[in-house]
């Protein structure tokens, strides 16, 4: 059960950190229906790592399970290429 809680902190809070602004942008370049929050990639690591730190995993096997089994509709974070 820690995992199940681990992933809803982390999407509560990318939800707290979505700039809608920036995801309007982000979906067009992404040329995809998928939904975006628009949150930088060094905001989406802070938020795990304190996120994980706060409520440790029980095994990243099961979280990885875990967070894929229900993944949310509207939880992509914005990404960048590197060169």
């Amino acid at each position: 059960m820690a995992n199940a809680e681990l992933i809803a902190a982390i999407r509560a809070e990318l939800q707290v950190a979505a700039d809608p602004a920036r995801a309007a942008g982000t979906q067009a370049y992404m040329k995809s229906e998928m939904p975006s929050l628009g949150v930088r990639v060094p905001s989406v690591r802070r938020i795990v790592a304190t996120a994980a730190r706060q409520l440790p995993p029980a095994s990243l096997d099961g979280l990885t399970l875990t967070a894929s089994r229900k993944p949310p509709a509207n939880c992509r974070a914005e990404t960048r290429r590197r060169a």
